[in-house]
């Protein structure tokens, strides 16, 4: 499985940040996120992807259409790092993933039906 970097410049709609791994667990991580001098800190799961076209597994580093559902953002290095705590309580997507799966819907919607809607009465 090919693993996130420890270290990266970002590319497209993250032009001109530089991502740095500060730390990580068993199913979640903080990345210390830096551009112009301003810092700041995102949290997310470990996402399992497949790259059907190429034949192996990856772990995803979050789109920013992501953020709020299995991403976050943190202004300080110790909220990420309480954060990165309480995630590492909930398991891994990697059960959810889906064959040939290579776009995000069919993964948030149920992830979505499977966490979010738990308790709910019907």
């Amino acid at each position: 499985m090919k693993e996130l970097p420890i270290h990266f410049e970002g590319k497209g709609e993250v032009k001109g940040y530089t991502f740095t791994q500060i730390s990580s667990s068993v199913s979640s991580y903080i990345y210390e996120v830096e551009q112009g001098g301003h810092r700041h800190y995102e949290v997310f799961k470990k996402l399992v992807r497949r790259n059907t076209f190429k034949g192996f597994d990856y772990i995803a580093y979050p789109r920013s259409t992501f953020f709020s559902v299995w991403a976050w953002t943190c202004m300080s290095l110790e909220a990420a790092k309480k954060k990165l705590l309480v995630l590492s309580k909930i398991p891994t997507f990697q059960h959810l993933q889906l064959e040939a799966d290579i776009k995000p819907y069919p993964l948030l919607y149920a992830f979505r039906c499977k966490f979010c809607f738990l308790d709910r009465k019907h």
